[in-house]
């Protein structure tokens, strides 16, 4: 018996980090974050507001292998989506300046669709992928106005469980 729980222990310490740092039920696990593809629709405001009542943001693009680790969560349940998908950027206080909204900082990383950003009313961001768009042109990024409704993205950091509380350990 006392051999048992020896293994169970054994097992446990050693895949602490497993335990300690997963995503909710419905999101999927990357590198840092926890993300939730949405298949509702939603304007940019409301997806916003979704996603921060689940304790999270619209996703934040990085770099290319986030973009790429993106396209890859939405192609795996291709069926489910109709529309493109909202992330957190927009350029609402200042036309051609996009900022990430969550964080305030400018975009570092871009993957602009041709001749995108167009300006105009166009203020959010879109991370194309069935909507007017052809295979190739797949997570590549528009600007589009912020009332259309799209499905979203939403983004939390994968620390403390994707939870933006720090987990108490008893014992």
């Amino acid at each position: 018996m006392w051999r048992n729980g020896f293994y169970f222990l054994y097992f446990f310490l050693t895949n602490f980090d497993q335990y300690l740092f997963c995503c909710p039920e419905g999101w999927v696990k990357g590198s840092y974050s926890c993300y939730y593809p949405s298949r509702e629709n939603a304007t940019w405001t409301t997806a916003n507001a979704k996603c921060r009542l689940m304790s999270s943001n619209l996703a934040i693009v990085n770099n290319k292998a986030e973009n790429n680790f993106l396209i890859g969560i939405v192609k795996e349940y291709a069926q489910a989506y109709i529309h493109n998908f909202w992330l957190d950027a927009n350029d609402i206080e200042r036309e051609g300046h996009f900022i990430w909204q969550s964080t305030r900082q400018l975009l570092v990383y871009k993957n602009w669709n041709v001749n995108e950003p167009s300006g105009g009313t166009e203020d959010c961001l879109e991370m194309l992928f069935k909507e007017y768009v052809d295979e190739q042109h797949v997570g590549q990024w528009n600007d589009k106005i912020c009332s259309h409704e799209n499905h979203f993205i939403c983004e939390k950091s994968i620390e403390n469980g994707g939870s933006s509380q720090p987990l108490d350990i008893i014992g």
